[in-house]
This record gives C-alpha cells, structure tokens and sequence, in this order.
C-alpha cells in the first residue's frame, strides 16, 4: 500500500514525460503483483481504473485474435498437407482430385488474407496496449515519486522529532538519577538524625495532608 496517509485523488506535483516511457518494454501492470500491491482498488485513482479496464479489454481483444489466428493456421497446415497427398494420387479420378486441391488453393489464399489481416489487427492492438500501459506506468509513477517524496519529507521530521525525544529522554534520565539521589541521601539524612518512628508519624501525616489536597482540588 502506498503510504499511511495515500489520498484516493492525488494532486500531482511531479509529471512525467510520456515520450520518456516509449522505449521501455513494460508487461501489463496489472498482471504484477508489487504494482497490485502498491496500488489496492480502494487506493486507485479514477484515471488508473479507467486505465486498467482498458488494458484488461484489450488483452481479452489480442488473446481472442491471436487464438483465431492459430485456428486458421492450422486449417491451413492441413490443407497443405491434403494437396501434397492429393498430388500424389492425380492419376485416379483426375478430375475430383483436381477440384478438390483447386479448392483447397483457393481455401489456403483465403486463409493467407485472414492471418495477414488478423496479424495486422494484432499488431494495432498491441501498440495500443502497450501505449494504455505505458499510460498507467505514468500515472503510477508519478503518484509513488510524489508519496515517496511526501514520505522523505515526513521521516525527515520524525527524525528530527525523534532526536528531539532522544534529548528530552536523556534530560529526563539526568534529572531522575538527581532526584533519586538527593532523595536517598536526604532520606537517609531525616532518618539517622529523627529516626523511624518519626519518620513513619511524618509519612502518615503528609499522606493525610496530600488525600486533603487532592480531595479539594477535585471539588
């Protein structure tokens, strides 16, 4: 996920060129699983959603092409194979044999036009898809430069306010080593020269006076 604080919309500071992205050869971002990690449905923008319904289209759009284009294909292969079988027994019923390798010359010149056609198709929808994901890699860059930018600058006050903490802390230690030892020297002092006894009677009634204060300063 990106960042503690990441915004549903974010206001980019930070812009990439499109023209720097062109030469890089990118698969499907939504198919990779740091980016589906960096980027929940809950955290995606709208552009990116747009973006991934597209990309999402697309692939189905080339897969189903590219799978009509190996159908045909192999249509073709066995129709090559049937003339060079037919070829071989041209003497017998010359004329159906003739019709029947005609037929299938005809079938294989069809079959070149749709793989010529398919593969052109391919090929439109391939630039398209890489052109919609390179359209994602920079919306998505451009929203993690930012947050990582936002972040640098949050840790650099953290850790000036933890530094800052580490100060107050040692003050804190210095200060309670003092107390502790004037305390116990004071003590020590209050207890050889009064005693026990009287020393318990002042504990009772300091406690006493403390219950009374705290009893007025609740009313």
């Amino acid at each position: 996920m990106l960042g503690i604080k990441q915004k549903k919309e974010i206001n980019h500071k930070f812009t990439l060129d499109l023209d720097m992205l062109q030469d890089l050869n990118i698969s499907p971002l939504i198919l990779d699983s740091v980016w589906l990690g960096l980027f929940p449905d809950k955290y995606k923008t709208e552009t990116i959603k747009k973006l991934e319904i597209k990309i999402k289209e697309l692939m189905k759009t080339e897969a189903r092409l590219r799978e009509d284009r190996e159908l045909i294909l192999k249509m073709k292969k066995k129709d090559i194979n049937k003339i060079i079988e037919l070829m071989g027994s041209i003497d017998n019923n010359e004329m159906y044999i003739k019709d029947n390798m005609e037929f299938r010359r005809n079938t294989i010149l069809k079959a070149n036009s749709d793989v010529e056609e398919l593969s052109n198709n391919i090929e439109k929808v391939s630039n398209e898809l890489k052109e919609t994901n390179l359209l994602l890699l920079k919306e998505s860059m451009e929203i993690c430069y930012n947050v990582m930018k936002d972040s640098k600058k949050r840790l650099n006050e953290l850790e000036i306010n933890i530094e800052e903490l580490r100060e107050k802390l040692k003050k804190c230690i210095e200060d309670k080593a003092i107390y502790e030892n004037d305390y116990e020297k004071t003590y020590k002092l209050m207890h050889r020269m009064l005693g026990k006894e009287i020393i318990e009677i002042l504990d009772i009634r300091y406690n006493e006076l403390e219950k009374k204060n705290d009893s007025g300063n609740r009313n």
